[in-house]
């Protein structure tokens, strides 16, 4: 059985110093929004671009790879967007992966530092949870546990190894002892 796929993106603290708070932001006042009955579940989400790079001419070279993730998605899959700056780890639910440019079909639930760029792709995301704080040596440890797909299977390296993003990645299954490690940390979190 194929694992499923998942994704490796990093944020760039010089678009946005507070992208996540500025994502979270977003998705708690869609929440609230829901709560006071203004908008449905299904609109209880935020949008995550991959800011196109200035300097980079062709298109994505795996593109293909990453959209397929949304029919992993539409088959009910859980699919996860991992999203770090080195220093903190993030998870993100994926509801969605499009190239379409969804601001410009009048889609509100975007941080408004977005106005300014220009994204490859747009990951709609239910929830997003921090796995590691300000810790670098624990994300690098976390990452680890993905597999890189198109690096020969390789574990995510942040030195080196964080080409062609969003990094299309599958989950090494933890064995008994690293779950319970896993378990561990979040308690003393």
């Amino acid at each position: 059985m194929t694992p499923a796929r998942h994704l490796v993106s990093v944020w760039n603290p010089a678009y946005a110093v507070d992208a996540m708070d500025a994502h979270v932001a977003v998705l708690v006042e869609r929440a609230r929004a829901h709560r006071r009955g203004e908008i449905s579940e299904d609109e209880v989400h935020v949008w995550w671009g991959l800011v196109r790079s200035a300097r980079r001419q062709d298109e994505l070279p795996h593109l293909p790879d990453v959209l397929e993730l949304d029919s992993q998605i539409e088959a009910d899959v859980p699919t996860y967007l991992y999203l770090t700056d080195y220093n903190s780890l993030y998870v993100a639910d994926v509801a969605r992966v499009t190239v379409d440019n969804i601001r410009s079909k009048g889609e509100d639930a975007v941080p408004d530092y977005y106005k300014s760029l220009e994204c490859d792709l747009w990951f709609r995301l239910w929830d997003i949870r921090r796995l590691v704080a300000q810790v670098t040596r624990a994300a690098v440890q976390k990452l680890r546990h993905l597999r890189n797909t198109r690096y020969h299977d390789q574990p995510v390296s942040l030195c080196g190894g964080v080409v062609e993003l969003p990094l299309v990645v599958w989950r090494e299954r933890l064995v008994m002892a690293e779950y319970i490690e896993t378990l561990a940390g979040r308690l003393t979190e």
